[in-house]
């Protein structure tokens, strides 16, 4: 729910319980203050708090973070670098800390690749318009048009492997990691769609 104030909060909060809301989740322009508001209530009411800010959401008490390269929008960096490498800063606060993460590699990997090659062939399906409607369709067909397949797949393929690195070193420190898909920015119908393609090559 977006905030047109800090006094609208308590009100949004209050509903948390009223609703029986198991997990509270901050988005990506949040200020500090209000983020800690949030944390406290939350804790007081036995729910846990999760965002896209891994800090100074560490320092305030939340309890987990969305996405590897979830931003905040507020000037903080997200868990990798523009060239999707982490450092040990980022590991040593999940670890520390035990903040869970949720990576949604998939959002990235297999996600990218189906809708570019939904954009090379020009489809028109349903699920297509749905994930080019929640991805940036302009960037993405730039993509698509000027990369060769086998260049993207290489592009994605190291992402993925880079953000696998960094999920590996969370658990060999003795951090928690969670799966999730951040549906519906992940479509159902490309997910069914993408297992299935994955499917009819298996059967060729």
């Amino acid at each position: 729910m977006p905030l047109a104030n800090g006094g609208q909060l308590p009100h949004e909060l209050q509903k948390t319980t009223q609703l029986g809301y198991d997990l509270i989740k901050t988005y990506v322009r949040l200020d500090d203050r209000l983020q800690k508001q949030v944390i406290d209530f939350a804790h007081a009411n036995g729910l846990p708090v999760t965002s896209h800010e891994i800090y100074p959401a560490v320092a305030s008490g939340a309890d987990g973070v969305e996405h590897i390269r979830g931003t905040s929008r507020r000037g903080y960096s997200p868990k990798v670098t523009a060239l999707n490498r982490s450092y040990q800063d980022v590991i040593d606060l999940l670890t520390a800390s035990k903040m869970t993460i949720t990576p949604t590699i998939g959002i990235t990997a297999a996600h990218s690749r189906w809708c570019w090659r939904a954009i090379r062939r020009a489809s028109t399906t349903r699920g297509s318009a749905r994930c080019f409607r929640r991805r940036s369709c302009a960037t993405m067909e730039r993509q698509a048009k000027s990369i060769a397949p086998a260049d993207f797949d290489r592009l994605v393929s190291g992402c993925a492997a880079r953000w696998a690195t960094l999920v590996r070193r969370v658990v060999k420190g003795g951090g928690i990691v969670i799966a999730g898909t951040d549906s519906p920015i992940f479509p159902y119908a490309a997910r069914v769609s993408h297992r299935a393609e994955i499917c009819s090559r298996r059967a060729d």
